[in-house]
């Protein structure tokens, strides 16, 4: 076989005095693709959530049940490496201020799914939405808004809800202020709508009305208008990180002349061991590559600006120190890597997502157990002291938070998936849609199957070593080396399908190879 290679507690009292935390600088030591240690697990099935046996490895100090303020901000599109030109992020995670999970990846690589998972803690077969034209089969009362609501928390959402949410269905219940943005111009940061509690609000092309900083601004209000006494559930999700990336006027060429090392898995030359739509794909130009990275980090910055400004607010509120904030995006975007561009696939570029937490009574750290978007609902409420109204597929990720030893396991495998077809579930040559896949992420391996209806019985498989080969440049499945742990990979795989109430080998699909050219 020949191998190809490419690459203390925290004393928040006495932080809040002097907020130092507000002095950062930018930091660039690169998280993304970095080869991570190999680490053991345990087993956790969607279908015994609600025996958690984690609940028997809490610190005294835990805050499981305490009803602290919760912050949620999504990001759009937002790729791993990006982070870190983010400079108040990034300033924070190298002072030690927040918990920096470099092993998160979602179910569903795609906008809509990914936000229901978030919203629900369930995977897309369960939620229903499993692609962009989806939104309808959300069920509204079943989201962790109600659940949080419920037991006292004052409701807040603004920015973008679900790809398709036009207003038709209304103000979601559980939300004390509901502020969604509708579809007209969603990414293009001026002349778009917001839904606020059902009346709607046009925002133009001046400055002041760049979406990013209006959010911000809505956000602000909310903390301001929250009683000291109630605790607060604030999710923003600004779209400035997804394509065409518009920067704020005053971080516009911020980044134009700096310097971007592609990853080794940029454009990869051989894939003659990947599936045949990945064989199909042409090496992109790369000072392409480079001038997308670099508008992808301007459009960061006002988001940076956000997270800044929330954190400042939350200090003069006198909450700070009692708030749990998550950032995370909502699905990977490739840009490139093993030669795809976008999202919908089942390599890491894909599926892999930022996620970091700023959680009261401990310091930050790089932590490298396996999370995923299907923990946020469950986290919360479980902070909250109260349960989501569905059986959620993902677990409380409290402990693991309260344990910075590591010794506390999260999954033994995540589940990943994409039904086939565009970002609307149809197949049109001309978007290349990719095809279906079900996967499973392990600490260890990447196992895969990509099956396709257009194409009857055709099954691809894939096998990634996530320790040595991070870049997924070498697909072992079919090394006679490694069919015992494929074997029990997918069988392991075929457990979380069923769990979840689907059919495993069920095909995926709706991609075809390109029709022979030439004469």
């Amino acid at each position: 076989m020949s191998v190809k290679r490419g690459r203390s507690q925290h004393v928040f009292g006495a932080l809040l005095a002097a907020f130092a935390l507000l002095g950062s600088s930018i930091g660039v030591a690169r998280v993304a693709g970095a080869a991570m240690p190999d680490a053991d697990n345990v087993a956790t099935s969607p279908a015994a959530v609600d025996s958690d046996p984690l609940r028997n490895l809490l610190a005294p100090s835990s805050l499981r049940g305490a009803k602290p303020n919760i912050v949620l901000i999504v990001t759009d599109d937002q790729t791993l490496e990006s982070v870190q030109y983010m400079p108040y992020v990034q300033g924070q995670i190298d002072e030690g201020n927040l918990i920096n999970f470099t092993r998160a990846e979602g179910n569903n690589p795609l906008c809509c799914p990914g936000r229901a998972t978030i919203l629900t803690g369930q995977v897309d077969t369960r939620t229903g939405v499993q692609n962009n034209a989806q939104a309808g089969n959300m069920r509204p009362a079943e989201t962790v808004g109600p659940a949080l609501q419920n037991v006292g928390y004052r409701t807040g959402i603004f920015g973008k809800l679900l790809n398709g949410y036009n207003g038709a269905s209304g103000v979601w219940p559980g939300w004390d202020d509901f502020q969604a943005l509708k579809p007209r111009n969603l990414y293009d940061q001026y002349n778009y709508e917001v839904l606020n509690n059902g009346v709607r609000e046009a925002y133009g092309d001046a400055p002041e009305d760049y979406q990013v900083d209006v959010l911000t601004a809505k956000s602000l209000d909310f903390i301001d208008e929250t009683p000291a006494d109630q605790p607060l559930f604030l999710y923003v999700a600004p779209t400035a990180t997804h394509t065409p990336f518009v920067a704020a006027p005053r971080h516009q060429g911020t980044y134009a002349t700096t310097p971007v090392t592609l990853p080794d898995n940029w454009g990869e030359a051989d894939v003659s061991d990947k599936p045949a739509w990945v064989q199909e794909l042409p090496i992109r130009g790369e000072p392409g590559a480079v001038s997308v990275r670099r508008k992808q980090y301007e459009a960061a910055l006002g988001v940076d600006d956000m997270v800044r400004s929330i954190d400042e607010r939350l200090a003069a509120t006198d909450r700070l120190g009692n708030t749990v904030l998550v950032f995370i995006g909502d699905n990977g975007l490739s840009q490139g890597s093993n030669r795809w561009t976008s999202k919908m696939c089942e390599l890491r570029g894909c599926v892999a997502v930022p996620l970091v937490v700023r959680y009261p009574g401990q310091a930050g750290r790089t932590d490298m157990r396996l999370v995923s978007n299907i923990d946020i609902a469950p986290t919360f409420v479980d902070l909250a002291g109260t349960s989501l109204p569905v059986v959620a597929d993902g677990i409380s990720l409290v402990s693991a938070l309260e344990d910075p030893t590591g010794s506390v396991k999260t999954h033994a495998g995540l589940l990943e998936h994409w039904p086939g077809g565009s970002e609307k579930g149809s197949y049109s040559a001309s978007r290349y849609p990719t095809p279906g896949f079900y996967g499973i992420r392990t600490p260890r391996w990447r196992y895969v199957e990509v099956t396709n209806l257009a194409v009857p019985g055709l099954t691809e498989y894939e096998l990634y070593d996530q320790r040595d080969d991070p870049g997924e440049l070498v697909n072992l499945a079919s090394d006679p080396a490694y069919a015992a742990i494929r074997a029990d990979l997918q069988a392991q795989m075929y457990d979380l399908i069923r769990a979840t109430g689907a059919t495993p080998g069920v095909p995926q699909g709706s991609w075809r190879p390109r029709a022979p050219t030439g004469g």
